[in-house]
């Protein structure tokens, strides 16, 4: 009796032995796993099903995909993986390149009966922009499946029964600075305005309508190197056909101190900036609609016991709802590209008052305001 029991105890474990030779647990983890798209990981997960392999993907703080399941299975899935894993990463590479060109240069054509010229998209950019970059005479491009030819020499866009439009080439570097700015004498200048300017009138008026101090003294700030990189960035979303919210440009207030008011002048906001005060709606930089909810944000200055703030010019672009701790806005559309993301989070997308930028470019200083 014993001899039968330990035989079949000796074969119930070759059984174990033999299923465990034939399964496997695969796990890789890479940072391209992170751009994935939502079809992308639907794709993965219908292959699991037909392979027969359980997939886990994990995106976020750590980027891992694990299948299990019969050996052979497994790696057959695995090599569809990762190729999938390597498009998806290739396409983001390509699709942020497009997305940083646009800041700098933008190819139109002309908008016929229109008389606003349209944008190429971003990809068609990228290809338009090499090949002049090249010195070539002509490219090729697509429009809707339908082949055509961007000839440099006549700048026309052309198709195989003849010329469509006019295009041209916009360098969105090459930005003027306010006709009203003093002579720039240093690379960052805080310019005094006063009572007869009608700016001056301008920035008080918009900031007493919802708050009450007493304004001690306004100042421009005037740094072209930083209002140039604001005025391409403004451009670029004015004209992509990507934004939908055509009216970009709001004036909004960041409350600051004594500390941070040089270097926001010099760079900027800054995102390291970010998470002093607030990340309830996103790891950036906060801006408010009223003058009086920034007054909260503003510390007295040690030395004089004035409050400061800055009257800012900021591109919000398209609007989504912000999330606590949030480092990006989300994509418009995961299912299309996870790299084109919505432009600002605020509190409330229907009436917001709060908004959080994540594009240095984004935001230029415009006033600073002393007041008690």
């Amino acid at each position: 009796m014993e001899q039968k029991k330990q035989f079949v105890e000796e074969a119930k474990t070759d059984v174990e032995t033999l299923q465990e030779s034939h399964h496997r647990d695969k796990t890789f983890t890479t940072e391209n796993i992170k751009e994935l798209s939502v079809r992308d990981i639907s794709h993965i997960n219908d292959l699991g099903r037909k392979y027969g392999v359980v997939v886990t993907i994990e995106q976020g703080i750590v980027n891992r995909i694990r299948m299990q399941g019969e050996t052979i299975s497994v790696a057959d899935l695995s090599t569809e993986v990762h190729e999938i894993v390597s498009n998806a990463a290739e396409t983001a590479r390509i699709e942020r390149r497009a997305a940083e060109l646009k800041e700098r240069v933008r190819w139109f054509k002309a908008g016929g009966a229109s008389s606003t010229d349209i944008p190429f998209d971003d990809l068609t950019n990228v290809t338009i922009e090499d090949a002049h970059k090249d010195n070539e005479r002509k490219v090729d491009i697509y429009e809707k499946g339908r082949k055509l030819t961007v000839d440099f020499r006549a700048m026309e866009l052309r198709s195989p029964d003849g010329v469509l439009a006019k295009v041209r080439r916009n360098d969105l570097t090459k930005v003027d600075v306010p006709s009203f700015w003093k002579p720039q004498k240093d690379k960052v200048m805080l310019v005094e305005i006063k009572t007869p300017d009608p700016l001056y009138k301008k920035v008080v008026h918009q900031f007493q309508k919802t708050c009450g101090q007493t304004i001690i003294k306004i100042e421009r700030v005037q740094n072209p190197e930083l209002y140039m990189q604001y005025s391409a960035k403004k451009m670029s979303m004015d004209n992509s056909p990507n934004v939908k919210n055509k009216s970009n440009e709001m004036r909004l207030y960041h409350g600051s101190d004594a500390k941070t008011i040089d270097a926001i002048c010099s760079q900027g906001f800054n995102r390291s900036f970010a998470g002093r005060n607030a990340v309830m709606f996103g790891r950036g930089a906060y801006f408010a609609l009223n003058a009086n909810y920034s007054t909260g944000y503003s510390h007295p200055d040690p030395n004089t016991g004035f409050k400061q703030m800055f009257q800012t010019l900021v591109l919000v672009g398209d609007m989504c709802a912000g999330q606590n701790g949030m480092i990006a806005p989300p994509p418009r559309d995961p299912s299309v590209s996870q790299v084109d993301l919505f432009d600002t989070t605020v509190d409330n997308p229907s009436n917001p008052t709060i908004f959080v930028t994540y594009g240095d470019a984004q935001t230029y200083p415009e006033y600073l305001i002393t007041f008690q």
